[in-house]
């Protein structure tokens, strides 16, 4: 009876020394999701702020095109109250058309750029990296 007690200690041990065992891997298994997860957050993070920065230059070239053609057309607008020529007057007409061309093409792209800028918005709140890479 005291053999068998022995080798049920035996087995019991060796049962306990792979539990331990398995435990010391799952916890280094732990430790190494902790630090990918960390670092895939990190890179979110910074390709979520790029997506903003690029965004904000965005807003910052159109307002400066946006403020560009409006001094344009004000200075345009005495020009064309002065000139009497006729190649002068066409002249000023064809800058004023390409004035408005050009405004029109601003527009169109911001109005192009909202929509991305929303996505990138909802995928930097939702968390989603996929979201976030086609925005």
């Amino acid at each position: 009876r005291l053999v068998d007690v022995t080798k049920e200690m035996e087995s019991a041990r060796e049962k306990a020394s792979k539990a331990q065992e398995l435990y010391d891997r799952a916890k280094v298994a732990q430790a190494q999701n902790y630090y990918m997860m960390q670092e895939a957050d990190r890179q979110f993070s910074d390709a979520a702020g790029a997506g903003v920065s690029v965004s904000s230059a965005v807003d910052v070239v159109l307002e400066a095109l946006k403020k560009a053609i409006e001094t344009l057309s004000n200075a345009l607008d005495p020009l064309q109250a002065l000139v009497k020529k006729p190649e002068h007057v066409a002249a000023a007409e064809k800058s004023r058309q390409l004035l408005r061309q050009i405004e029109a093409s601003v527009q169109r792209s911001a109005s192009a750029l909202a929509p991305a800028k929303k996505r990138v918005a909802s995928a930097k709140e939702g968390r989603d990296a996929k979201g976030l890479a086609n925005a």
